[in-house]
């Protein structure tokens, strides 16, 4: 049911995201919202959510446009430990049906927030030593397929600086 949830939650935020009609933009959006909730409250949080927490704790960036920028990002690592769901991810975004094509459609999507850095929200390279050290002490990191150690998140967070 979670995965199904996600995966509908998945297609209505990019259907919201490239709406041009506010109205149907603000019902997909919340409908998305919601069912994406209901997923994560149900399968727990993973690298995604427990790096982008704590960014946002440590440096204060703000929330939404954080783990927009991260997203692709931290997708991007999971081609390889989810290939199977990044694959249905992929479809339900309406992009190519592949791993490599999920990362890639989420960047698109994740421009209309209106930054693609993490350098754009506020976020100095200085903090990544705490965010890494904070983030690699987290136990729910630990439902990530194939745990990433600290080499892979600072990684992760150089390349969206």
């Amino acid at each position: 049911m979670s995965e199904l949830a996600a995966l509908r939650a998945a297609s209505l935020l990019a259907e919201g995201v490239e709406a041009t009609d506010e109205a149907q933009a603000r019902r997909a959006l919340a409908l998305g919202a919601i069912l994406a909730g209901y997923a994560v409250g149900a399968a727990g949080f993973a690298l995604h959510h427990t790096l982008g927490q704590t960014l946002v704790r440590v440096t204060g960036a703000p929330h939404a446009k954080a783990y927009a920028v991260l997203l692709p990002h931290t997708l991007g690592a999971m081609v390889d430990r989810a290939p199977r769901e990044l694959t249905a991810l992929a479809e339900a975004l309406g992009a190519e049906p592949t791993p490599e094509a999920t990362p890639r459609r989420v960047a698109e999507l994740a421009v209309r927030s209106g930054v693609t850095r993490l350098s754009e929200i506020g976020v100095d390279e200085d903090a990544f030593d705490e965010v890494v050290e904070q983030t690699i002490e987290r136990p729910d990191l630990s439902n990530t397929p194939r745990r990433p150690d600290a080499g892979e998140l600072r990684g992760l967070l150089e390349r969206a600086i």
